[in-house]
Parts: C-alpha cells; sequence; structure tokens
C-alpha cells in the first residue's frame, strides 16, 4: 500500500487561521498528531452539520479503536451529506497512523469543500547535502509501519503478514547492501576505530589513545549474612498498632487478642489468599517490606484517630456464612472447607429444588449484608479483595432463578456493597466493577433480559452519581454489548433510573432514542418511546419534534407495550401543555405576562409545541379507538386513565376521552385507580401492573391519579357539568371522581383545618342538590357521604351543612311511610339506610358541635315528621344513643 506521494507540505496559513476561527476544543499545536483520531474533524464539520453530527458518539482517544470507530463514523456522515468523495478509507488509514503530509491535504480538500474557496498547497524545498544515517528508519520502523498501514491485527492471517513483514525487511537489507557502495565510510570498522581512538577531549584539549588508559578498580569483598524471615501476619500487626499509637497517643489500643466485644480482631492484609498472605506479584521492586509500608501509608492517610486496617473481605464473607450455614441445615456442609466454598455447595443444591435451600442462602446474603460497609473498607484497599466478593454475587445472579428470594436478596446486598464502594472511593468504584463483576454478567445480560433491570441497576449503584458517571456506565456498556437493539433496551432502563439529567445526558438519551424509533424491532421502538418520555420535561421540545413521527407509527402499530409508552409519553405532555396553557391564562399577574412575551418570543419553539399536542391528541384517540383485544384488557384501560390524568383539564377531548376510559374500567379497579382503597391507617395503597412481561424488564406499574391529576380541573370539569341545564342528576362515575378530586386536594394541605376553600366552596354550591340526591341512590351514596364528609371537615362550612333545609328533605326520601311509594325501595333502600346512619355516627364521634348538630338533627326530625320517624325504629335508636351521650 502506497504512502502519500510528498510528505513536505505545510498548512497553510489561511488554512490554520479558518480552522483558528472555529473555536475548536483544543488548539491545534502539530497537525499529524492533532487530527490523527479524526475527534477534531468531526467537531470542524460539526459546526456546518449540527444536525448530523453528534460529538457524545466520537471519542477523543489515542488508542486505535478509537481512531477507527471515529473515522468509520465520519465516512459515513460524509456519505450521507453528500461528499462520499472527501476521503478514501485509505487515507484515513494513512491519517490515522500519522503519514507525513495526510492530514494536511485533507483539511486543505475540506477547507475547499466547506469553504467554496481554493487553496495552494506550499511544499518544502528539500535540503541539499547528505542525510544523517541515524535519521534514517531502521528495520522495526519500517515495519511497524508496515503493519499500521495493513491494518494488520491480533487474529489476522499469519501467512500474509509474515510475507509482508518479510517482503519489509527484504526491501531494508536491499538499500543497506546498495548503500555498502554508496557511502562505505559509514560502515568501515577501521574507520571508526581510528576517530574512537582520536577522540579530542573537551576540557583539556589533550589528545590520548583509550587503549592506554588503564584504571584502577577498587576491590569489594561480599560477605555472607543471615536473615530470620519474619512472619507478614506479625508484621501488619505492629503496622496497625503503630498507626493506632500515632493517631491516638491519650488512647491506648486494646490487645489484638481481647476478648472485648468493642475491639474486632485484625486479620491481615489480605490480597486473594485464603490464609491473608500477600502475593509476591503486588509488590513493587524495592521488596515485600517497603511495599507494605507504602501500602499502609496510604491507608494512613485516610483513616481517623483510632480506626484499624480494614479486615480481609474473605476472612468477613467466611464469619457471615458461618453465622447462618451449619451442618444442621446444610445438607452439604464440610469442615474441610470453609465457609465460602460451603456457600457454593448450597448454591449448587439450589437448582434440585432442594427445600428451604433457597431461604438458607437469602438469610445468608442478608447476612452479609449487613457488613456492606467492612466490605467495602476491604474491596477499595485493592481490587483482588473484591474478587472473591464478586465472584459470590454474581454467582447468585446468574445461578439462581428470577423469582427466588436468593437472586432478589442477593441483587439487594450487592448494590448495598456497590453504594458504600462508590461512597469510599468514587473515581475507581465504576472501574473495578466492570473489571471483576460486569464481564462475568454480560451474557446473562444479553440472553436473559428479567434480570437485564436488576444488573443494570447494580451497575449505576457502582457509579458515581453525578452525570459523568452515568455517561461512563452507558460508553462502558455499548463497548461490551454489540447489538444496538439490546443496547437501546439497556438505555431505556438507564433512563427510568436517572434523578436529574444534564444536557449532555438528554442530548445522549435523545440521539439513541431517535435511532430506536427506526428501528424494525417493535420492542426496540417501544424503549425508545419510554426513553423520551423519561426525558419530559426537560426535552419538551425534541418530543414535540418526534411527536409527528410517533403519529405516523401509531397507525399500523399493534405492539402493547409500544402502545402503553406511546399512552403515557402523550399523556406527560399534554400535561405539560396544560400547566402552559395555564399560566398563559394567568396573563394578568407579573409571572402570566412574562410567561405570554417568553412564548410569543420563541414564535417557532410555539408552533412546534402546538403541533405537538395536536399529534398526541390524535395518538390517543387512535389508540383507545381501537377494538383490539389487548387494548380493551382491564389492566391496559387503567394504565391509560393513570397516564390520562395529569392531562385533564387540557381540553374538552381530552376530558371525555379521560372520563370515557375511566367508565369502561369494572368497580374494583376503578376504586384502585381513584385512591379510594387506601389504608386508614397508612393512607397507602397496594401496587397493581401490567401483567404482561415486558422487553427490558422495567414492570408498567399502575398509579393511582390522586397525585397526578390537577385536582381542581377535575372539579371544575364536575361543576360546568352541573351547571348545564339538560343535566338532571350526576352519575355513580362523575360523583366518585369528585369524592377522589376533593380528597386529592386534602391531601396535598394536610396541615390545613380550610383546605377546601375559595374556589371549592363555589363547586360545591354548584354540585350540593346532585350530592343530597344521591344519597337515596345505592350507587351514588358512597360517594355522596365522602363528599359530604370532606366539606363538614375541611371547609368553613363545617356543621351547616347538616342544618341545610333539604338535609331534612333527604331523610324523608330515606325513611318514607309504609304507604308511600319511594323511588328507592327493598334492598337498595336499605343499602342507603346503612350507609347514612354510619355516617351520622362517623359525625356525631367526632365531638363538639358536630356531635350537638346532629342530635338536634334527629331530634328536629322526630318532631316534624313523627309518623315517619315512628317507622323507623333505627333512628330511634339512634336519637336514643345520642340523647344519653349528649346530656
Amino acid at each position: 500500500m502506497a504512502a502519500p506521494a510528498s510528505s513536505n507540505i505545510n498548512l497553510p496559513r489561511e488554512v490554520l487561521k479558518w480552522i483558528q476561527s472555529l473555536d475548536l476544543a483544543y488548539s491545534v499545536k502539530h497537525v499529524k498528531r492533532d487530527f490523527a483520531n479524526g475527534f477534531l474533524v468531526a467537531e470542524i464539520f460539526s459546526r456546518y452539520y449540527a444536525k448530523d453530527i453528534q460529538m457524545h458518539s466520537y471519542d477523543n482517544g489515542a488508542a486505535f479503536k478509537s481512531k477507527s470507530d471515529n473515522w468509520n463514523q465520519l465516512q459515513k456522515v460524509f456519505r450521507k451529506i453528500g461528499l462520499p468523495d472527501l476521503i478514501t478509507e485509505e487515507e484515513c488509514r494513512w491519517i490515522a497512523c500519522l503519514e507525513d503530509g495526510a492530514a494536511v491535504k485533507f483539511l486543505c480538500k475540506a477547507y475547499e469543500v466547506l469553504t467554496q474557496r481554493k487553496v495552494a498547497l506550499q511544499v518544502k524545498q528539500p535540503t541539499v547535502g547528505k542525510e544523517a544515517g541515524y535519521y534514517r528508519d531502521t528495520g522495526l520502523t519500517k515495519v511497524r509501519r508496515a503493519i499500521q498501514l495493513n491494518d494488520i491485527k491480533e487474529g489476522y492471517n499469519m501467512q500474509k503478514s509474515s510475507v509482508i513483514v518479510a517482503g519489509v525487511l527484504e526491501e531494508h537489507e536491499n538499500e543497506l547492501q546498495q548503500e555498502r557502495f554508496t557511502d562505505p565510510e559509514r560502515f568501515s570498522v577501521s574507520s571508526n576505530n581510528q576517530s574512537i581512538s582520536q577522540g579530542v577531549g573537551v576540557g583539556s584539549g589533550v589528545s590520548r589513545k583509550v587503549s592506554n588508559v588503564k584504571e584502577e578498580l577498587p576491590q569489594i569483598r561480599a560477605k555472607e549474612i543471615q536473615v530470620k524471615q519474619l512472619d507478614r501476619n506479625i508484621t501488619h500487626l505492629r503496622a496497625s498498632q503503630s498507626i493506632g499509637s500515632n493517631n491516638n497517643n491519650n488512647n491506648r489500643m486494646a490487645s489484638p487478642t481481647s476478648t472485648s466485644g468493642s475491639i474486632r480482631a485484625l486479620s491481615p492484609i489480605a490480597t486473594g489468599e485464603p490464609s491473608g498472605g500477600m502475593n509476591r506479584g503486588d509488590l513493587p521492586q524495592e521488596g515485600p517490606a517497603v511495599a507494605s509500608r507504602n501500602i499502609l501509608q496510604k491507608q494512613q492517610q485516610s483513616m481517623e484517630p483510632g480506626q484499624l486496617l480494614p479486615e480481609n473481605s474473605l476472612s468477613l464473607l467466611n464469619a457471615c456464612i458461618c453465622r447462618v450455614m451449619n451442618q444442621s441445615n446444610h445438607l452439604t456442609w464440610s469442615d474441610r472447607v470453609d465457609g465460602y466454598d460451603n456457600f457454593f455447595r448450597a448454591l449448587d443444591l439450589l437448582s434440585s429444588n432442594e427445600p428451604n435451600i433457597d431461604d438458607l442462602i437469602a438469610n445468608t446474603l442478608v447476612e452479609i449484608k449487613t457488613e456492606s460497609q467492612l466490605l467495602a473498607d476491604a474491596c477499595t484497599v485493592t481490587p483482588k479483595q473484591f474478587w472473591k466478593v464478586s465472584d459470590l454475587f454474581c454467582s447468585v445472579i446468574i445461578g439462581a432463578p428470577f423469582t427466588s428470594a436468593s437472586y432478589s436478596t442477593g441483587l439487594n446486598a450487592f448494590e448495598s456493597l456497590g453504594f458504600w464502594i462508590a461512597r469510599r472511593d468514587p473515581q475507581s468504584s465504576l472501574a473495578i466493577f466492570c473489571d471483576f463483576a460486569l464481564f462475568k454478567l454480560v451474557p446473562t445480560l444479553l440472553a436473559n433480559g428479567q434480570k437485564r433491570l436488576g444488573i443494570l441497576q447494580l451497575m449505576y449503584a457502582f457509579a458515581p452519581s453525578d452525570s459523568q458517571g452515568h455517561i461512563q456506565c452507558i460508553k462502558r456498556l455499548q463497548s461490551l454489548i454489540p447489538d444496538l437493539s439490546i443496547f437501546i433496551q439497556c438505555l431505556t432502563i438507564f433512563a427510568a433510573n436517572e434523578r436529574k439529567l444534564d444536557a449532555l445526558l438528554l442530548d445522549l438519551y435523545s440521539y439513541y432514542a431517535t435511532i430506536g424509533l427506526s428501528n424494525n424491532s417493535p420492542k426496540v421502538r417501544a424503549g425508545a418511546v419510554s426513553i423520551l418520555g423519561c426525558l419530559l420535561p426537560q426535552s419538551e421540545a425534541v418530543v414535540a419534534s418526534l411527536l409527528p413521527l410517533l403519529d405516523d407509527l401509531s397507525t399500523h402499530e399493534t405492539w402493547w407495550e409500544m402502545q402503553a409508552g406511546l399512552v403515557k409519553l402523550c399523556g406527560s405532555y399534554l400535561s405539560l401543555q396544560r400547566i402552559r396553557m395555564q399560566q398563559s391564562s394567568r396573563a394578568s399577574t407579573a409571572e402570566g405576562k412574562q410567561q405570554q412575551q417568553r412564548n410569543q418570543e420563541g414564535g417557532d419553539d410555539q408552533e412546534q409545541l402546538v403541533h405537538g399536542s395536536k399529534c398526541a391528541v390524535r395518538i390517543l384517540a387512535r389508540i383507545h379507538g381501537r377494538s383490539d383485544n389487548s387494548f380493551q384488557s382491564p389492566a391496559f384501560l387503567a394504565w391509560s386513565a393513570s397516564s390520562l390524568a395529569p392531562a385533564v383539564g387540557f381540553t374538552a377531548m381530552m376530558d371525555d376521552l379521560f372520563f370515557e376510559v375511566l367508565g369502561r374500567i369494572d368497580p374494583e379497579d376503578r376504586r384502585f385507580l381513584l385512591g379510594l382503597d387506601a389504608s386508614p391507617t397508612t393512607g397507602s395503597v397496594a401496587v397493581r401492573s401490567i401483567p404482561l412481561p415486558a422487553s427490558t424488564g422495567i414492570p408498567f406499574n399502575i398509579e393511582p391519579v390522586a397525585g397526578k391529576w390537577h385536582a381542581l380541573s377535575v372539579a371544575r370539569i364536575l361543576e360546568s357539568v352541573s351547571l348545564e341545564e339538560a343535566t338532571e342528576r350526576l352519575t355513580s362515575l362523575q360523583l366518585q371522581v369528585l369524592h377522589a378530586a376533593l380528597l386529592s386536594q386534602i391531601q396535598a394541605d394536610p396541615n390545613s383545618v380550610n383546605a377546601l376553600s375559595g374556589v371549592w366552596l363555589d363547586v360545591y354550591s354548584a354540585v350540593k342538590n346532585f350530592v343530597l340526591v344521591g344519597l337515596c341512590d345505592p350507587d351514588c351514596i358512597v360517594s355522596s357521604v365522602g363528599i359530604l364528609t370532606a366539606y363538614l371537615f375541611n371547609s368553613k362550612l363545617k356543621e351547616s351543612l347538616l342544618l341545610d333545609s333539604r338535609f331534612t328533605g333527604v331523610l324523608r326520601l330515606l325513611y318514607p311511610s309504609h304507604d308511600a311509594v319511594s323511588g328507592t325501595t327493598g334492598e337498595g333502600l336499605a343499602v342507603c339506610q346503612y350507609v347514612f346512619e354510619a355516617f351520622l355516627k362517623d359525625s356525631f364521634a367526632c365531638g363538639r358541635p358536630f356531635d350537638v348538630t346532629v342530635h338536634n338533627v334527629l331530634l328536629q326530625f322526630s318532631k316534624s315528621n313523627a309518623a315517619l320517624f315512628a317507622s323507623a325504629p333505627s333512628l330511634q335508636k339512634l336519637l336514643k344513643e345520642f340523647s344519653v351521650l349528649v346530656k
């Protein structure tokens, strides 16, 4: 392969000025070296083609892999932007191999293409005279250059590489033979000896022959001595005592053999050997004593006064295992091996369905978790300490079934260890995990989608919590996973675990989400949609630009996971638009005017957001208008209602869609979704999810809407429905939603006595008649009682609700005479009476002034409607009980 023809080419001044004007990340000092990896080339073209080049995809490294990856990406970009002939693959290799003149030629060509200007190459004039011999290439230099130019890597055809190397060496030998005739003085041995012997002293000016110089050398005598070998454990013990005494001179250190429970027996610094001895391969050239002293001094710098050296990780593991496992509960336990090996014997029994073995392993892992901090201290001393620990946990993660307690407990314990190691040494914690554990888990990561979530969460546990640490996780994972589909699904898990996103992470996730949307696999597309959902609200504009594409995809998309992701994404996006719309409507305030001014200034962005909103509404209407069984299942409908709740109040179409979906859910799921099944003591609800396996392993958890929707917007919708002339009564669904909205408002302000004030009182005025009518309907009475209770105890209305004249009318309807015909009869009337009396009892139990008010209401009803009261024995009993308690 021929190298560039001319090597004496200078970079023209106008090209250099052009490069400096681009304000690159690194200043150009050495053209051949600085442009070898292609990073600066990518940055130059990103100034002109910003949408086609993403700088986070390029690595500014000197390794051959980094160079090759960068130039391969650049060649793809050049073909995409219509410059396929800008550079060939051979020329890329010349630049990467630092060939003279290759980078300058390419930069001049790029300058002409990007600036539409011509530039003349400046060629150095060759110097006249004889070239020194030391300046010429040696045979080894020529062989290395041939290996680079021919891209010879590990695994290359040995026969071809041998032929290439032999040809280079033969050509070099021929050149030397030819030079013997043209320059014999260079190869003359006698002349060389003569020049050496006739050398001139620089300082004295006196010449002498080297052969005549004789110097007397001093006599050296070697004396054999005997060295007594010292136990390394004792050395370590004395060093530990020395550290303790130096750091805390006033406190006397207890003996290591002390039986006091407050002092843990010291164990030697071990690097993987069961005995705790130090491996010779770990020690530098200065010898074991000096190496041990250096290690101890390094630990001493980070130790607090009186703190002992960390224990051996294997000793800690053995102690934890032996505290749980023994001959009585472990069938294959052997006293001939340590607890570490016995643990692996128990792990082998896990696949044979041995009874109680899963619980035994899980309990052992819980015990190991209690020593996470001590294990972290030991693992940060040297990476070899981490080897045994990672081997134990990786074996559990790989071998234990996904549904077993051993798997979940082992994952939890390993995450705890990762947290403490990252806290102790954030600079190297991720590297330790990747070098000693991740390579073992990669086959499971690729093959088992269920365990993928736990493994990636484990990786984040070992990484620093900042964005740079997470970017390093992504780069490490990208180098280990060749399949782009699996990599994007892994990114979905990473994005779901992000707590804070900076501009670089947002750009990175947006880039791969865009790639994933064009993938043929519906699972990959679903993962890309999930990534976009995790980027909100920071990347609102990016999501808006991709919603038209998602609108087209939704027309033929049938995969349930993709549909669920679209519903979630569109609901979150429309909730942001609802907030923006409400802020714009408050234009009378100073904040509202500023928001309106910002919207007007960003005209193009505002139009894009509006267009994205229309696309999102169409997507939701299209998905819920289908008749496919998978999209009509109760779990999917509950997921849709939970996802649409934040967008309620955006448009009337969205409100109707939400109530329609909510009405298609069975009553039990609806009560859960509205938060009406919360525990009376803890206020919590059980977690539910779509019972289908997700490709990423992330469950689609269905959350109640209480903390997600805008409660006042929901109440306003029902208020407007109540004020319509055509409305005769509110349905049980509408009253149930109003009850849930009131509870959401109360939970949002739990310390306020009057959480329902202002506009909430207007809502009650509008719906009051419908709520009282609902007390006579067995389908509505529970919700009506809940609404009355909310206003009774959380508004300024208080007991005045019970003194309303229409409340007495409700009593007449609930307790009619035997001859009267009521709209509610039979079993339904008994249900209403039972719930209503429970409401009276609960109100009375709250004390003054509610107990007196309830008593007076019943007393007044007994006097004004004596006949009806006489036919209601349950009311008579209540009045008698209340009268006794009030007195």
